[in-house]
C-alpha cells in the first residue's frame, strides 16, 4: 500500500510542471506566426487579432484571471478592449502588437489597449508598435483605473503617448521603454479629479518629444533614465521625484508647473531631489510657481538655462540646499519668487 500511495505521489509531483505549463494561464493566445501553437485556445491569422484577442478576453471568467500571448506579431486594426477588472494580459519574449496602416480612427485618440473603470489589471512583457501615419496614435488608454500596473513593455512611435492615464489611482507604471514617441507617459485628468498615488519608477525614456507629464497629488517618480527624450512636466502636489537621470532634453529638464488654477500657488509640498540632470537646451529645473517645495542634493550641469530657475513671484517658500551646479550657461540659480531659502549649493 505504502508503495502504491508513494507511487501514485511521484506521478502527481511529475504532472505538476506539465499541468502549469497548461494552467497558468486561463487563456492562450498564439499569433499568426507563433511557432508553437499546439496549447493555443485562439489562434489569430494576422488580419484583425484584436478580434481573437477580444474574444479571449471576454472568455475570461466574471473574476477576471490570465491571458497569455504567445510570441511573434499580432497586427491590431481596432481596440483591445479589456472588459472586467482583475485581468492580466502577459506576452513571451517576442510578442509583438503592432498598429496596422489601416487602423480604424476615431476623433480623438486612437489607441491600440483600452480600459475603463476597472481596477487590479496588469499589462506585463508586450511590445507595442504604433504608427506616426495614424492620428494621436497611442499604445494604452487607462481611463479610472485603480490598483492596477504596466511593467516591462515597450512602446515606439506613438503621435500621442505611449501610456496615458485619466484619473488613475494606486496604479504603477514600472520598467518600461519608451522611443518615438510624442509624450511617452502622460498622467492627466479629464474632469476636476487628477491621477493620485502614481509610481512611475525605472523607465528608460529616448528620442522622444516629452518623457513624463504628471498632475495629480501624492504620486513617486523614480529612477527613470531619459535621453534626447523631452522634459518631465509636473502638476503635482506632495510628491517626490527622485533619483532620475535627464540628459539632452530639448527644452528644460524638469518644469514644475505654477498651480491648478491660473494664480493660486497650490502646487506644493513637492520633493525633488537626488537627480542627474545635463545637456539640456533650457533649465535644469524650472519653476513656473509653487510653494513649500523643496530641492536639494541634485546634480545640475551643462546646460543652456540656468542649473535652478525660480522664475516667478509665485515661487514662494521653497528651500533649495545642497545642489551641485555647474557649467549651465546662465547660471546656477535664479531666484525671482518672495521667501525662498537658498544655500549651500555649489
Amino acid at each position: 500500500m505504502k508503495i502504491a500511495l508513494l507511487a501514485i505521489g511521484a506521478a502527481c509531483l511529475l504532472a505538476i510542471p506539465l499541468l502549469a505549463a497548461r494552467k497558468g494561464y486561463d487563456i492562450v493566445v498564439a499569433a499568426a506566426d507563433s511557432p508553437d501553437k499546439s496549447r493555443a485556445d485562439y489562434i489569430c491569422d494576422g488580419v484583425d487579432d484584436q478580434v481573437e484577442i477580444n474574444e479571449a478576453l471576454s472568455a475570461l471568467p466574471n473574476v477576471g484571471g490570465m491571458l497569455l500571448l504567445k510570441r511573434e506579431k499580432y497586427i491590431i486594426r481596432n481596440k483591445i478592449i479589456i472588459p472586467k477588472s482583475n485581468i492580466t494580459i502577459m506576452g513571451e519574449e517576442g510578442t509583438v502588437l503592432e498598429m496596422a496602416s489601416d487602423f480604424v480612427t476615431e476623433m480623438w485618440y486612437n489607441e491600440m489597449m483600452y480600459v475603463e473603470n476597472l481596477n487590479n489589471i496588469i499589462i506585463e512583457n508586450l511590445n507595442f508598435v504604433c504608427k506616426k501615419s495614424i492620428f494621436e496614435s497611442m499604445a494604452i488608454y487607462f481611463i479610472k483605473i485603480s490598483n492596477s500596473t504596466i511593467r516591462n513593455c515597450t512602446f515606439r512611435d506613438t503621435v500621442s503617448s505611449g501610456i496615458m492615464i485619466d484619473e488613475g489611482i494606486y496604479d504603477l507604471i514600472e520598467k518600461n521603454s519608451f522611443s518615438n514617441c510624442k509624450t511617452c507617459i502622460a498622467v492627466q485628468s479629464i474632469t476636476q479629479a487628477e491621477s493620485n498615488y502614481i509610481n512611475i519608477i525605472g523607465n528608460s525614456f529616448s528620442d522622444s518629444g516629452r518623457s513624463i507629464t504628471l498632475t495629480g497629488d501624492r504620486n513617486m517618480v523614480l529612477g527613470n533614465i531619459s535621453n534626447n527624450a523631452g522634459y518631465y512636466y509636473l502638476k503635482v502636489a506632495e510628491t517626490k521625484i527622485s533619483g532620475n537621470t535627464i540628459m539632452n532634453s530639448s527644452y528644460h529638464g524638469i518644469i514644475h508647473y505654477k498651480a491648478r488654477y491660473t494664480w493660486i500657488p497650490n502646487y506644493m509640498h513637492n520633493i525633488i531631489e537626488n537627480n542627474t540632470i545635463s545637456g539640456c537646451n533650457g533649465d535644469g529645473i524650472f519653476f513656473d510657481g509653487g510653494v513649500l517645495n523643496t530641492v536639494r542634493n541634485n546634480i545640475i550641469t551643462n546646460n543652456t538655462g540656468y542649473g535652478i530657475n525660480l522664475s516667478s513671484m509665485i515661487c514662494e517658500i521653497n528651500e533649495v540646499y545642497g545642489n551641485t551646479l555647474t557649467g549651465n550657461i546662465m547660471g546656477a540659480i535664479n531666484d525671482e519668487g518672495n521667501a525662498n531659502t537658498v544655500y549651500g549649493n555649489t
